[in-house]
């Protein structure tokens, strides 16, 4: 099932479409209105921005795709595809959309990024062909464990130092983003699934598509966000709407889950 759905390229690619193209796209079309009108702050919008231009959630999609009974296999496939493009694409992006507001070394970035995330990958994927890939197998719930402890405790310490040393953003920006970002991320969901069946996918795989493609991660793009932008005095500016935002992705998901199983089953 997982090798199927790797090579749906029609699906997988609809899917990272949505999520590198279309949402970035609309974004900075929408950011650059607000920009013009002016009471928000400029560096708050490039934080948006930046958010807009991340790849999908490396694990939150998946389980909120299986709760629903949605396609698994799917939703893996992407995340994974996602968090590779992520590495090269959203580096882009950034320099494309903000290149002009903020300093972005291309280069130096592309090189931190694949030290950090993909040399990692390719580490481990080199230890599947050894005799490690046996003793995996064995433990596997225990790796899965450790996999999942690793996850929650990198935005554990990103919730953390931001409660900390506080979010550098005022309590009026807070409460404009807290409110703004679920809403949009609600519509953004609703209108994928819609479209996705208009596509003619089958109920479990729109789903999948749809949270996968309207997903943002922090577990990648906090790390990714410092890498790029490491020493700026606005960095709490693009760091607090991803983090504002992973929460109500998870709110918003398990609430729409009965709904979404309902559809799948009907």
């Amino acid at each position: 099932e997982l090798q199927a759905a790797v090579l749906n390229l029609r699906v997988n690619s609809l899917v990272q479409l949505v999520s590198m193209g279309l949402i970035p796209a609309t974004s900075c079309l929408l950011i650059s209105w607000v920009r013009h009108i002016g009471f928000i702050h400029d560096r708050l919008l490039d934080g948006l921005m930046i958010t807009a231009c991340l790849p999908t959630t490396v694990n939150m999609c998946v389980v909120l795709t299986q709760s629903a009974g949605g396609s698994v296999a799917t939703a893996l496939a992407n995340a994974v595809l996602g968090s590779a493009l992520g590495v090269f694409v959203t580096p882009m992006l950034i320099l494309l959309t903000l290149g002009a507001t903020v300093k972005v070394h291309f280069a130096s970035v592309i090189l931190k990024l694949t030290t950090r995330v993909l040399l990692p990958v390719c580490i481990g994927q080199l230890l599947r062909r050894t005799p490690l890939l046996a003793f995996q197998a064995q433990h596997k719930k225990t790796f899965k464990r450790s996999s999942e402890v690793l996850l929650l405790l990198i935005i554990w310490n990103a919730f953390s130092n931001a409660f900390t040393s506080g979010f550098g953003i005022s309590t009026a920006e807070l409460l404009a983003l807290g409110t703004v970002l679920p809403l949009v991320h609600l519509g953004t969901f609703c209108v994928l699934v819609a479209a996705f069946r208009k596509l003619c996918m089958p109920a479990a795989e729109a789903v999948a598509a749809a949270f996968a493609a309207s997903h943002k991660t922090l577990a990648f793009g906090l790390p990714l966000i410092k890498t790029v932008f490491e020493g700026s005095p606005a960095l709490a500016y693009y760091c607090a709407p991803i983090m504002l935002l992973h929460p109500a992705q998870l709110i918003i998901g398990s609430a729409l889950v009965p709904r979404l199983r309902r559809l799948i089953r009907s």
